[in-house]
């Protein structure tokens, strides 16, 4: 099968018999259609594989522009009609040689008679596009790559987006760096760039965002029409036939055609409206606006010659921009968790983006996965909706999730609600990043208003012109990163362009008032609505809501300049270093980044109905932002907030930026708006955000919590949550709903709990986990009342020693020490030493005080643990040194007597159990068992005949485990007897009850 030819079925066939599993029947069957078909005229069964459960199907429709939606969704009922689950669908179009072949899957439902009906849910498809205008690298790639597929996991892999966005990422990389060398080397440019103020990078990235859209423009067919063609019979391949005249005429690409391509045609109006004939191309190209395709800082590019070689665009080697750009299909229409095309779509481009600007490590910002962003938009705004429309909730679920409902359940003055209720909405991403969420919330509020409008009006709007309006007064973004800001812009106008029928559009609009680059995090000095004319709000949103549709460059620069000269004239009666923060912010400077985020000064908004997003994760003592940032943050995030007594002092350098914008956040929306973000799961349980806890609990009502747990980002291993809170409301008893096992959120199948918040509100626990249940809340709650914690016992808990590799050694000498390992210690036992270590004080890359290694005893643990009994305790009494694997405990002078019982404690069930559940999730996963932690445990005041009861024990305990023939997986049956009555004691020191000991117990046996 030659995949970039007209469809041929018999060529198929052919296909199918070397590809699918080796029980392939081929098998051709008409399917009858009924009137539910409106856009798929005819259907075939080509055949069935028992092996992977899977059918082929051959669907044929009209036109190839007909909705990718409407056909994914009829042809999902097809399957379900048919009983198939999984089928590979042929979809092939009347008016064109272009065909689509899809992998798709669905659940059948099952009803109260646990009888399969033929009704579907958790519908996924998977496409690649074929035929003659197709680019088929990739799909001959992941088609052929292996032969024969034998599994339904093997036929999976063949059509997984992910692979090839980090395929196209690797690729565009690549590119990107190549540029940023050339443009590095070449000693002019360095001069016309010092000369301009343009940094080297941001050249480079603008190049090839500009380039890349041009390939989107492309495929939709907008460019290279002829004058007397309509502007969408343009030329697929514009770029390439434009690289290959300009050799032919011996030109310099970007000079001589780039350069009037960009900063001429894309960015001027033509002479006649609804005419594009560009004479200089001589054919049809659009006006586009918006800033994408103006000079990076205004330079003069009529005058400046840039000699970049025609080599990095196109090459022998097929290593330029065009040359790997043209290896891929770029489509035009937007990707959804349930509709993926193997391709390049807006959605892929921006997460390419967003990995480019190389900062994760720096800014903790990571890529949310669509299905994430799909599931937090319309939780977001089903909340919304609840607050603002009499509708009832289970049909405005069933409209954002599912994008129907039925006839009796909203009536058209619901519709009618839910639309205006729509158009008034305001939202903000307060870390907008690439902006996956605003664009995730533009898509889907054009979903919605299009099917409100198909019940209350005879003429709904178009899509585009949704699009924009919803641009223009509903979304805003803020972002500390320049560069994610011009993404987040660039999505945008891309999300616009799917969407336009350009001989009715208006050009793009200017974004430089809806996305900012600012310090979120950092408020306006001074007194809030505090502004020297009383009138300055009104005229700036006056020049805001001009700059949005201006046109022309006269008209942009002239706004843009009276916008200046208006908030620089309202300085002069502002403090100093409010005066100092405003002139910090320019919303029209490529590069510039705002000091302070004040909504009402940039946006004209008070408040949001919506703030949403992925803030950053990075502790606040790894932010540099030239001030005292930990005595901010205590001053202006902290100060107000009054927890009880048993708090400890903050410690604002361990609070991480995730933690500050919640806070943050909660001051963005009003009364009856909502927040939803994704964030660290140790948020519920962490001690340092005990304070973001007690603010949540007595002033927010938290709507609901998402254990994602692991693996949602790369190289991210934390367990992440999502978390959606609304301001406090007078009901008692207020019902958090927890969602567990998360197996898909887009087929919204949960396993569900609802808790009462209140009950953590007289919770004494610092500590305490939200995803506690009440029963287990309670316990913890008698375990820690009146009583001391363990680091009121402690000189210290301190880590082991990080050595250079050369130090460390898999066998003794003469000049060697043992050095032990977190795995060297067991419960009660220390093993063997896995290394030893050339001790040289001087050498040592991160050392230790002395006395941790003159003490003439220490409880050593495992630093590094998981499951149940996460705690794993031993006495050492020979003055080891110690890896950083491994926490080191010194007991205070008066104390001494207690490494036993200590030692005990920790290793006993009861402790155990209270870690687990309060400091580590009751997770399975491997935790960190942390100092802070540690020195939060409950310990009961016991007497000294306790004591030497317990010391007893232990030391006969570790009699056993000194033995050269110990077995630390096999313990004798006497050890295991002494273990037991440890857990007895410690029970009676706690005051445990049989049935609260059954809690303990049954839960570690898990």
């Amino acid at each position: 099968m030659i995949l970039n030819e007209k469809y041929n079925q018999e060529d198929f066939n052919s296909f199918l018999n070397d590809f699918l599993p080796e029980d392939f029947k081929p098998e051709q069957k008409d399917i009858e259609l009924d009137s539910r078909y409106k856009t798929i005229k005819s259907a075939q069964i080509l055949g069935r594989c028992e092996s992977i459960g899977l059918y082929v199907l051959e669907l044929s429709h009209e036109k190839e522009r007909d909705p990718r939606v409407t056909l994914a969704n009829e042809a999902f009922k097809i399957m379900a009609d048919a009983w198939a689950k999984k089928a590979l669908v042929v979809f092939r179009s009347g008016s064109s040689g272009n065909w689509r072949l899809s992998y798709m899957t669905i659940t059948l439902d099952i009803d109260e008679k646990n009888k399969v009906v033929q009704n579907f849910s958790n519908p996924r498809r998977k496409s690649f596009y074929l035929g003659p205008d197709a680019r088929i690298a990739t799909p001959k790639k992941y088609l052929f790559k292996s032969g024969r597929v034998k599994t339904i996991e093997e036929l999976e892999a063949c059509f997984d987006v992910e692979v090839v966005t980090k395929e196209f990422f690797e690729n565009y990389r690549k590119l990107f760096n190549k540029l940023s060398a050339h443009l590095k080397e070449d000693k002019a440019f360095a001069a016309f760039a010092g000369n301009n103020s343009i940094k080297l990078e941001d050249f480079a990235k603008k190049l090839l965002g500009q380039i890349v859209f041009i390939y989107f423009l492309q495929k939709k067919g907008w460019l290279g029409a002829k004058k007397e063609q309509h502007i969408y019979e343009g030329d697929p391949n514009f770029l390439r036939n434009l690289i290959i005249k300009c050799e032919s005429d011996g030109k310099n690409f970007f000079n001589n055609k780039l350069e009037p391509l960009f900063y001429n045609a894309f960015n001027n109006e033509p002479e006649r409206a609804g005419n594009f004939y560009r004479e200089y191309f001589d054919c049809q190209i659009p006006f586009l606006n918006g800033g994408l395709f103006e000079p990076l800082n205004k330079y003069d590019w009529k005058n400046s010659f840039l000699h970049i070689p025609d080599e990095l665009f196109s090459n022998s080697e097929d290593s330029g921009i065009l040359d790997v750009f043209d290896l891929y299909n770029f489509t035009i229409d937007e990707n959804s968790p349930v509709d993926q095309e193997v391709s390049v779509d807006p959605e892929m481009l921006g997460k390419v983006f967003e990995k480019l600007l190389d900062t994760n490590k720096e800014t903790g910002s990571f890529y949310t996965p669509r299905e994430i962003v799909s599931y937090m938009v319309k939780q977001s705004l089903i909340e919304y909706l609840k607050t603002k429309t009499d509708a009832k909730e289970p049909a405005i679920e069933e409209l954002v999730n599912n994008h129907q409902v039925n006839e009796d359940e909203l009536k058209k003055q619901d519709y009618a609600a839910i639309e205006k209720a729509l158009k008034e909405i305001k939202i903000i991403d307060p870390a907008v990043g690439s902006g996956a969420f605003p664009v995730g919330i533009l898509q889907e509020m054009t979903s919605i208003r299009q099917i409100c409008q198909s019940h209350t009006t005879s003429k709904p709007m178009l899509a585009y012109d949704i699009k924009r309006e919803i641009l223009e007064n509903n979304i805003y973004g803020v972002d500390i990163d320049h560069g994610a800001i011009d993404i987040a812009r660039l999505r945008f106008w891309l999300s616009l362009v799917v969407d336009a029928d350009l001989m009715d559009v208006e050009p793009l609009p200017n974004l430089d008032f809806k996305l900012v680059a600012a310090n979120t995090l950092l408020k306006l000095d001074g007194e809030a609505g505090l502004y020297d004319e009383k009138d300055l709000l009104d005229k700036m949103k006056e020049l805001r809501e001009k700059y949005f549709r201006a046109r022309t460059k006269t008209s942009k620069e002239k706004i843009q300049s009276d916008y200046k000269k208006l908030i620089s004239r309202s300085n002069h009666m502002f403090a100093t270093d409010r005066q100092r923060q405003i002139t910090t912010y320019d919303p029209f400077s490529p590069s510039s980044v705002a000091q302070f985020f004040d909504p009402e000064f940039m946006f004209g908004i008070k408040e949001f109905d919506i703030v949403i997003g992925n803030p950053p994760y990075v502790f606040t003592r790894d932010v540099d932002l030239g001030l005292d940032f930990k005595k901010y943050v205590n001053d202006n995030y902290f100060a107000n907030i009054a927890l009880p007594s048993r708090s400890k002092a903050r410690q604002a350098g361990k609070i991480n930026l995730f933690a500050l914008f919640i806070l943050r956040g909660k001051e963005l929306f009003n009364e009856y708006g909502n927040l939803i973000f994704i964030i660290p799961n140790n948020i519920l349980r962490a001690t340092v955000y005990d304070i973001i806890r007690y603010e949540l609990l007595t002033r927010n009502d938290i709507k609901s919590i998402v254990d994602l747990g692991t693996g949602v980002f790369d190289k991210v291993t934390a367990s992440t949550i999502l978390m959606q809170i609304g301001k406090k409301t007078n009901t008692e008893n207020f019902k958090s709903k927890i969602i567990l096992n998360v197996d898909s959120l887009i087929g919204n199948q949960f396993d569900k709990k609802y808790i009462n918040q209140n009950i953590f509100l007289n919770n004494i626990s610092y500590a305490f986990n939200i995803m506690l249940n009440e029963t287990e809340l309670q316990l913890s709650n008698k375990i820690l009342k009146d009583k001391k914690i363990f680091g009121e016992y402690c000189v210290d808990i301190i880590e082991g020693i990080v050595a250079h590799k050369h130090l460390i050694k898999d066998q003794p000498d003469k000049n060697t020490v043992e050095l032990l390992e977190g795995k060297d210690i067991k419960r009660f036992a220390i093993n063997k030493a896995s290394n030893y270590l050339t001790w040289d004080k001087n050498k040592i890359h991160r050392s230790r005080p002395d006395y941790l290694w003159n003490e003439e005893k220490k409880i050593i643990m495992q630093r590094i643990s998981g499951g149940s009994m996460p705690l794993v305790a031993a006495i050492d009494r020979e003055k080891r040194k110690t890896f950083a694997s491994i926490n080191n405990i010194i007991l205070k002078n008066e104390y001494k007597d207690c490494y036993e019982f200590f030692t005990g404690l920790m290793n006993s069930r009861l402790i155990n159990w209270f870690y687990a559940y309060n400091f580590s999730n009751k997770s399975n996963l491997t935790v960190n068992i942390s100092k802070t932690f540690l020195e939060s445990l409950p310990i009961p005041n016991v007497s000294r005949e306790q004591n030497i009861s317990m010391k007893k024990i232990v030391n006969r305990i570790l009699e056993i485990t000194s033995n050269e023939l110990y077995n630390s997986k096999k313990p004798q049956a006497e050890q295991i007897a002494l273990e037991k009555e440890i857990d007895t004691m410690v029970y009676n020191f706690y005051g445990l009850t049989e049935d609260e000991i059954k809690i303990i117990e049954n839960n570690l046996s898990k």
